[in-house]
């Protein structure tokens, strides 16, 4: 009360106007007065920011069930006094003002008897047997009578807080400003499915969010939709028409670069403390050192090929599933085909996912080679633009292809966006896809391409092999050769993709046009797997039994069920 009406509304707990308070509260005993001012003293050696990260620490560990998330993001690695979250943002490159939400608390010396060190220790749970007597005096009133410990006096001190009103004084905890709840049990959430990542553009990581979306609807779900970076959304399906499920605690799906996943899952209440699964893509053989966090946080991998799972299980104890994904294509817009008598190969690809990945100017010579001196077939690549300067194209391999095609005819480049719809009407109106790619996590485009009964010449190695067969497909040799440095997004040193043998894909783009009705066979067998294995139906079976095997979600009751419906 004397810091309050001596101070004014900007008044912080600071020493000078604890010490100004104490001078004009002479009703106070002379010991009441020492001993409060000694532990303003002691508290004064805490950096604020420090005891914040300490409380941090503090209210994650009085979880009544902390999850795989928070004990994998809190604990302190070996030699590094921070925690593991703070580490993994620094690899990241994370803005400093992200950083400065998560200073360093500090690990005390043991023999460090300091007062500060022994609140330190107890907020971080490294407690000394030797600070359990100072932590039994600080669990006092810190005058009689009063509600607040002698230990909340010197927190308080420690963080400068403000003092907004006599009520917030008297109860810290229970004020927003007074850092409301740091030392509590968080109540458990209403178990909910929800989905959480990229969900605002027309990349892979989109399309995966609301593949995900969908199929837990028609499994029986009704999920909370996420989107970092748009508000949150919602499903346009009325209702979903399997028997309903009930999750029976929180799980979190997660559909983001892994190097995203630790500070997404530690901001949402749902995933501090239920069942963490993460959707995850990559494309090389190694993972980068910023994935590695994510993996020890999540629960569960769910994988969309049989290259990202045998990638996973090498570097995690955590269950590895393959879950393939789920497809469902609106009805291709019409496009203007090739003039009559000609042969359209497809070139489709996105340059903001790494054009050396992607690798199009291999099927430019490629075509080049196989088909020199006709006028009987046409080459289009179609790509996104990117602003100049990308990362993705440290060979220039935009500029080479912009050359050729400026000096060729038979060559059409296309850079825009274009539709889904108008994007498939493309693809279905060429006679094959060409993908030269060097590493595929799925290979979305030779998927749709298949989808629509397209011929696909493709790369035979990674995420493409699962429905890319001699059967189905044309796949063409490659040798595995390493990934130069600054041709990835994130640096991963040692890591192989395969480079496609050059001779092999012009002569098997000189067969794909000699023989058009074994190309079309061929594709016809894999439409079939894909209107079956591909299926959003059958994504929503495999979704729905594992969930049910994990034993996370039940069947409604009986009314809740037609409540539902």
């Amino acid at each position: 009360e004397h810091i309050r009406a001596h101070g004014g509304d900007g008044v912080r707990l600071t020493l000078p106007a604890i010490e100004a308070a104490l001078s004009r509260a002479p009703e106070l005993a002379t010991h009441h007065r020492s001993d409060l001012r000694t532990l303003a003293e002691a508290a004064q050696a805490v950096r604020p920011q420090i005891l914040q990260a300490a409380l941090t620490l503090h209210r994650h560990r009085a979880l009544e069930q902390p999850s795989r998330a928070v004990q994998a993001a809190l604990a302190v690695a070996p030699g590094a006094p921070v925690p593991r979250i703070v580490e993994h943002l620094r690899q990241s490159g994370a803005p400093k003002a992200l950083l400065r939400n998560w200073p360093q608390p500090p690990t005390p010396e043991p023999e460090d008897g300091s007062l500060a060190a022994v609140v330190l220790r107890h907020l971080t749970g490294k407690v000394l047997a030797s600070d359990l007597a100072d932590l039994r005096a600080l669990a006092l009133p810190a005058l009689p009578g009063a509600r607040l410990t002698r230990l909340d006096w010197f927190l308080m001190a420690a963080l400068r807080l403000p003092a907004p009103s006599l009520a917030a004084l008297r109860a810290p905890w229970d004020s927003p400003e007074m850092l409301a709840a740091v030392s509590r049990k968080q109540p458990a959430p209403e178990p909910a499915v929800s989905v959480i990542g990229i969900a605002a553009n027309d990349t892979g990581l989109a399309q995966n969010f609301w593949m995900s979306a969908q199929a837990l609807q028609m499994a029986g779900l009704r999920p909370r939709l996420q989107p970092l970076d748009a508000p949150p959304a919602t499903l346009s399906t009325l209702a979903p028409p399997a028997p309903p499920l009930l999750p029976a605690r929180s799980i979190t799906l997660s559909h983001m670069g892994a190097d995203r996943v630790p500070q997404a899952l530690l901001d949402s209440a749902a995933a501090r403390q239920g069942y963490n699964i993460g959707f995850l893509l990559w494309e090389l053989d190694r993972l980068p050192r910023e994935h590695l966090l994510a993996l020890e946080m999540l629960d569960e991998v769910w994988v969309p090929s049989m290259f990202l799972h045998r990638l996973y299980r090498r570097r995690t104890d955590r269950p590895v599933v393959f879950m393939r994904k789920g497809i469902a294509l609106p009805a291709p817009a019409p496009f203007p085909g090739p003039p009559q008598g000609v042969q359209r190969f497809l070139v489709c690809f996105d340059q903001r996912a790494s054009v050396a990945r992607k690798n199009p100017l291999a099927a430019l010579r490629a075509f080049g080679r196989a088909f020199a001196g006709r006028e009987d077939v046409e080459l289009v690549i179609k790509t996104t633009p990117v602003a100049p300067g990308h990362w993705g194209d440290p060979e220039g391999q935009m500029t080479e292809i912009r050359r050729r095609a400026a000096a060729d005819p038979r060559i059409r480049l296309i850079e825009a966006q274009l539709p889904l719809p108008e994007l498939l009407g493309l693809i279905h109106s060429a006679d094959c896809l060409v993908s030269p790619h060097r590493a595929e996590g799925f290979g979305y485009l030779p998927a749709f391409a298949l989808g629509l009964g397209v011929p696909v010449v493709v790369t035979d190695y990674s995420g493409t092999q699962d429905f890319c067969t001699p059967l189905t497909a044309y796949p063409v040799a490659a040798e595995p050769v390493k990934v130069p440095e600054g041709h990835a997004i994130l640096r991963t040193p040692g890591a192989h993709w395969a480079e496609i043998d050059a001779g092999a894909l012009a002569a098997t783009l000189a067969h794909v046009a000699a023989n058009p009705s074994e190309a079309r066979a061929r594709a016809r067998a894999c439409q079939l797997v894909m209107q079956t294995d591909y299926a959003m139906a059958a994504q929503a079976q495999r979704y729905r039994a594992r969930l049910a095997e994990l034993g996370l979600v039940h069947q409604a009751p009986p009314m809740e069920t037609e409540e539902r419906a």
